[in-house]
């Protein structure tokens, strides 16, 4: 248990890191500066955080995570 708790921990860890970096790189590489843009940069957001969300399911069955 103890060992796929920690390997659990570890993956959502990365994953909310590449998360963050990837939103920061897509925010920075649409470079909004006024409020026009502002629904395509949420919908790039909402785009990448929809695919961690599904690639993370298969993510931590490979790690023998999933099913709990």
């Amino acid at each position: 248990m103890r060992g796929r708790m920690g390997r659990s921990a570890a993956v959502c860890a990365a994953l909310g890191v590449l998360w963050w970096a990837s939103v920061r790189l897509a925010w920075a590489g649409i470079g909004c500066e006024d409020w026009g843009c502002l629904a395509p940069a949420v919908g790039v957001v909402v785009v990448i955080t929809l695919a961690l969300l599904a690639g993370s399911a298969l993510v931590l069955e490979r790690v023998d995570v999933r099913p709990g």
